[in-house]
């Protein structure tokens, strides 16, 4: 089954889209990430940083191979008496992304007008540009089914099987990092506060990609050789496509941010940083702002 594309004529057809998607909660649940280049491929910052080491065929060298990156920098992180998360190898995972780390973390959001505001944040595209960004859908329950149909026998999928992996992603990162699957981090912890403000969640995969035949080549081929059709059995949406990509052109940015900003999804909203109200002065290039002064700016 291809990865559904949708190519909306104008900024209120893709807001449409994506508020249908969103709303098919709880039956189905979507999350959403935006990501600047509809070229770019979907995966962690892990797979092309793991994707060359020699022994990339062995899903156990895979695990020691993730317990290791991060133990060196948990190590670098105390030598220099910074503070750390107080909790295990999740917390330590999510930490790490944050300040750099390749990890096999992918960022998605509950909200898809926080991950459409991701797609678009920061360019400075031409008004005749042809370049577009990209919001993808992810639909966890066919990806569930498809997750507990292979952790048996290929063939069988537990209703427990479907739960445990929208539900109980954390609990097996308590012993060990897991290989060669996906995982959904439904929750971020505390010490992750921008993912926090963000509605965000994570997708855990350690799977084997490689230019061959046998496994996919990233993530995204993972997906599109899902064949969503026969999860029906189990899930009433299980015919949905497991991603869709909604293509949003970048000479769209200036309406997208002014009807962003009435949503109140600003950088500075996003971030709680003076970086974030940086990037809203860059952004204010493409539109007028209605909500980015104070009063004091211009007397009283």
């Amino acid at each position: 089954m291809t990865v559904e594309i949708v190519e909306p004529r104008n900024i209120g057809e893709a807001l449409d889209k994506l508020t249908s998607l969103s709303l098919k909660f709880p039956r189905t649940e979507f999350v959403f990430r935006g990501q600047q280049c509809d070229q770019w491929r979907l995966q962690t910052s892990y797979d092309p940083y793991w994707g060359g080491q020699p022994m990339y065929g062995d899903p156990s060298v895979g695990e020691f191979f993730v317990d290791s990156m991060v133990a060196q920098f948990r190590s670098g992180v105390l030598r220099l008496g910074l503070q750390g998360p107080v909790k295990g190898n999740l917390e330590w995972l999510e930490f790490g992304r944050h300040h750099g780390l390749p990890t096999p973390l992918l960022d998605f959001t509950w909200s898809p007008f926080e991950a459409l505001f991701v797609a678009l944040d920061g360019l400075r595209a031409k008004r005749n540009s042809n370049t577009n960004s990209v919001v993808y859908c992810l639909n966890l329950n066919s990806l569930a089914v498809e997750v507990a149909r292979n952790s048996v026998d290929g063939l069988t999928v537990h209703r427990a099987e479907v739960q445990r992996f929208l539900h109980e992603g954390h609990v097996l990162f308590e012993n060990s990092f897991p290989v060669n699957k996906p995982l959904f981090i439904r929750y971020p912890s505390a010490n992750t506060r921008r993912m926090l403000v963000q509605l965000g969640t994570f997708l855990y995969c350690t799977k084997l990609f490689s230019d061959g035949s046998e496994h996919p080549r990233d993530l995204e081929e993972y997906f599109e050789r899902i064949n969503e059709h026969s999860n029906r059995q189990t899930s009433e949406e299980g015919g949905l496509p497991v991603l869709t990509m909604i293509k949003i052109p970048h000479t769209w940015y200036g309406e997208v941010f002014c009807r962003l900003e009435l949503m109140g999804i600003t950088d500075a909203s996003m971030y709680l940083s003076a970086e974030g109200v940086s990037r809203d002065v860059f952004n204010a290039f493409h539109f007028v702002s209605r909500a980015a002064f104070l009063r004091e700016e211009f007397g009283s």
